[in-house]
């Protein structure tokens, strides 16, 4: 999978510093954290980094979501694309001895409702704990936007959480594509004809299985629905696969 956003803190910037075609994403931003500085060092050899420090009473995986203790960013395709998520990684670690010390990761999908991931950190510079969360699931598919909080705690807000390379990985695709086979198609219009996986098909005689039944495509302007009544293509004339 390709890398859709990357926040390196390469000379100390706020800024993503890889950005994939067909999507931007936020400033790294803060909402509760009492310190925070993404041209941050505390003696890590991929310094700069991002340094935290907690909400005052962050001192549990608990507290930190009732005291508003987090940071974010925002991934957002461009018109005419989505977003296919496969992981979410990062580098985390205590920046001194002192513990508890943790990271919980929530995402827009459902509220913030969720945790992705969350832990106490057992690693303090100069050695960091690597955190793998995965996206590969439906609920991640398909997106034109996400944000993703990472909560913090600590002992006191003297004490810091450190985050490095913050990347996550996925695809840009077009609302021009079907999911075929588990793999996202192009698909292209010439008159009546229909290019599914490289192959021409008459429009009226392709059929597309949604919720596992077979239906039959044509194709009318309009827009995506859930219901399966039509899928966007593009905008325009002769634009969307219908189904009976």
């Amino acid at each position: 999978m390709a890398t859709l956003l990357q926040y390196a803190f390469t000379a100390g910037t706020d800024a993503a510093t890889t950005t994939a075609s067909g999507l931007s994403g936020s400033v790294v931003t803060n909402v509760g954290c009492s310190y925070f500085d993404h041209n941050g060092d505390d003696g890590w050899a991929s310094a700069p980094v991002l340094i935290c420090n907690p909400a005052t009473d962050a001192i549990s995986a608990a507290t930190a979501v009732s005291t508003g203790s987090y940071w974010y960013f925002t991934a957002t395709a461009d018109a005419g694309q989505f977003l296919n998520l496969a992981t979410l990684t990062l580098n985390a670690g205590r920046g001194g001895a002192s513990t508890p010390r943790g990271i919980k990761v929530r995402s827009s999908i459902d509220s913030y409702a969720a945790d992705l991931y969350s832990a106490d950190l057992d690693t303090a510079t100069p050695t960091w704990t690597a955190v793998n969360i995965d996206l590969s699931g439906a609920a991640f598919q398909v997106l034109s936007a996400i944000t993703f909080r990472i909560y913090i705690w600590a002992p006191t807000t003297s004490n810091s959480v450190d985050e490095d390379d913050i990347t996550l990985t996925g695809t840009v695709a077009s609302t021009t594509s079907l999911n075929i086979g588990d793999a996202w198609k192009a698909i292209d219009w010439t008159g009546s004809k229909l290019n599914v996986g490289d192959v021409w098909k008459e429009s009226r005689t392709v059929k597309v299985n949604i919720g596992d039944a077979w239906k039959r495509v044509y194709s009318s302007p309009a827009v995506l629905n859930e219901d399966a009544t039509y899928i966007l293509l593009e905008s325009g004339t002769d634009n969307r696969i219908e189904v009976e």
